[in-house]
C-alpha cells in the first residue's frame, strides 16, 4: 500500500488487525504523555517492521504510528502474521524487534523522568551523530529532520523548548542547524548538557 505523509497507520488502544513492513519512507511511532504531549519512541525506515501487536488475536495497538514521509508498506494481516510465527528465523527477529521497542520504551520513560528538558534534547541531538555513525566531534556534521515538532517529539520536549534552546546554542556558537544539517563546533559543550538532572520534587 501508498500512503501519503502525515497519516495515521496506528492508534493506541485501537485494533490492529495487521504487520507492517517500510519498503520506502520513515514512520514515526509514538505515544502521548497523560499531558498530551506527543513522546517519540522510534522512527521506522526501510525494512523495519512494527505492530508486533498482530501477532496476539486479542491485543490492540500498545503506540500510535504515523507517516513522516509519503511511504509503501507491505501490511501483512493477523493470520498470515502468525503462521510467520512458526518460521523459526522470522520469530528469533520478530523477537530481537519487540525488544528493542520495549528497550527504547523503557530509556525514554527514565530520560523523561530523570533528565532535565535542556539534557534530553542535547542527548537527542548527540545520538543523532551515533546513529549515523559519525563521531561528535569539532566540525562534525550530519544531516537531521529540522522539523521543531518532530525533535520535540523525540526528544520528549515542548516545541518552545526546541526553539528556544536551539537558538540559545547557535547564538553561543555550541552548533548550526541549517537546511536540514546539523554542524557541532563545540561538542563539549553540548556533553555537559547531557548530565543536567531533574530537580528532586
Amino acid at each position: 500500500m501508498r500512503v501519503s505523509a502525515n497519516s495515521s497507520l496506528l492508534s493506541r488502544g485501537h485494533s490492529a488487525a495487521a504487520l507492517f513492513q517500510v519498503k520506502s519512507g520513515r514512520v514515526l511511532i509514538h505515544t502521548t504523555s497523560a499531558n498530551g504531549r506527543e513522546i517519540g519512541i522510534d522512527i521506522i525506515g526501510p525494512g523495519g517492521i512494527f505492530c508486533f501487536t498482530a501477532f496476539v488475536p486479542t491485543a490492540n495497538a500498545i503506540v500510535d504510528a504515523v507517516t513522516l514521509t509519503e511511504c509503501e508498506l507491505l501490511t501483512i494481516d493477523r493470520e498470515s502474521a502468525q503462521r510467520l510465527l512458526l518460521e523459526p528465523g522470522f520469530a528469533v527477529s520478530a523477537f530481537e524487534a519487540i525488544l528493542t521497542l520495549l528497550s527504547n520504551y523503557i530509556l525514554k520513560i527514565e530520560e523523561l523522568s530523570a533528565y532535565s528538558l535542556k539534557a534530553r534534547l542535547a542527548r537527542w541531538l548527540l545520538e543523532q551523530f551515533h546513529v549515523q555513525g559519525i563521531k561528535p566531534i569539532a566540525g562534525a556534521t550530519i544531516e537531521i529532520e529540522t522539523s521543531q515538532r518532530l525533535i520535540a517529539t523525540m526528544a520528549g520536549v515542548s516545541r518552545e523548548t526546541v526553539n528556544r534552546q536551539l537558538k540559545k546554542w547557535q547564538q553561543a556558537r555550541v552548533l548550526e542547524l541549517n537546511a536540514g544539517t546539523l554542524r557541532l563546533f563545540r561538542p563539549e559543550d553540548l556533553e555537559q548538557f547531557t548530565v543536567n538532572r531533574q530537580p528532586r520534587q
